[in-house]
């Protein structure tokens, strides 16, 4: 206790008054960003494929877009391990021949799957375009499933999260 004519010391500095009165200053109906980690990576519940947030399951085009991305990222790079084996090391082609047509009918099921999954997920214009020259670059494809399950999950959940109204 302080003696007469002398102030109480502060319970918290300065810099964490500030960082809650930020707090509690920012805009009232702003959402949070979304959480990143392994806790909220999609992951299997019995045979749907779900999300962590509150159980979206996601349509069979969707699961079917997931498995195809993967399968033409592999196919890239098994034939790029035959492009290596060709021109680099023994000169012999087989790895070619073998991958070629592997990775020619998964990129055209790729090109397929984007346009079901672009139906069923609604995406626009512009996204069915990066999904379509995903499929380009080695390895993409990954990158652009990953993108688009993640916005399909964050778009599902918000929608179930939205209040009802009813007209009176």
């Amino acid at each position: 206790m302080p003696a007469a004519g002398q102030e109480e010391p502060d319970p918290l500095p300065r810099r964490i008054l500030i960082s809650l009165s930020r707090r509690r200053t920012s805009s009232a109906g702003a959402t949070p960003p979304p959480k990143r980690g392994p806790a909220h990576r999609p992951h299997r519940v019995g045979s749907a494929l779900l999300f962590p947030v509150k159980g979206v399951p996601v349509p069979p085009a969707l699961r079917m877009f997931r498995y195809l991305a993967i399968a033409e990222a592999c196919s890239w790079a098994g034939l790029l391990v035959g492009m290596f084996f060709k021109y680099v090391v023994v000169g012999n082609d087989i790895g070619v021949k073998i991958f070629g047509p592997i990775h020619g009918a998964l990129f055209v099921a790729y090109v397929v799957g984007v346009f079901l999954a672009a139906r069923v997920a609604g995406w626009r214009l512009g996204t069915i375009v990066l999904g379509l020259v995903c499929a380009i670059p080695p390895f993409t494809s990954i990158w652009f499933e990953r993108r688009a399950f993640r916005r399909y999950g964050a778009a599902q959940t918000t929608a179930t999260e939205a209040p009802v109204t009813s007209r009176s």
